[in-house]
């Protein structure tokens, strides 16, 4: 990563390979130098998400005040469950910069409803963030993550969706 680590920049932690493509669409479809973003590599499961944040992203979040982390895994149709375990996990001096987005139940059945690939997914919900449009974000496996994607909108947007190059 390239970021200026005392600029606002955002990290993404993917629980899966799924997770990571859409992700990477995400970013393919910002208008912005991305060089701010980075998405790490995959965790391996929700709980390991839980756990590389712990143990590799408080302590950074706590040295760099402009790092933002979202958790993005999939919700296996436990979103309530598991947002009450995340929620404890997250320390309450960083959860106004720690976002969590997923399907409700998994990006494959996302990929299926949508006809559209990972990739294309990130993009299409990346073109409809930046234009504060929902459609995409509105499906049933998705609809859930309003708040979150608000949150992420109003906190990141210069970041996030301005064309000029703030490096």
């Amino acid at each position: 990563m390239s970021a200026n680590l005392y600029k606002p920049h955002l990290t993404i932690l993917p629980e899966d390979s799924a997770n990571a493509e859409i992700a990477n669409g995400f970013l393919l479809g910002l208008p912005t130098n991305t060089r701010q973003i980075e998405v790490l590599r995959v965790a391996g499961g929700w709980e390991y998400v839980i756990r590389r944040f712990e143990s590799d992203q408080v302590q950074k979040m706590r040295h760099y005040l402009e790092r933002r982390v979202v958790l993005l895994l999939d919700f296996d149709n436990h979103i309530h469950e598991r947002m009450q375990r995340i929620n404890q996990i997250i320390p309450a001096d960083l959860a106004n910069r720690t976002y969590v987005f997923g399907s409700a139940s998994t990006p494959e059945k996302l990929k299926v409803d949508c006809g559209r690939k990972f990739e294309n997914v990130g993009l299409k919900l990346a073109n409809e963030c930046e234009l504060d449009f929902s459609e995409l974000w509105l499906h049933k496996d998705l609809a859930h993550n309003q708040i979150e994607r608000a949150r992420l909108r109003l906190d990141l947007s210069s970041t996030l969706f301005s064309s000029a190059d703030t490096n």
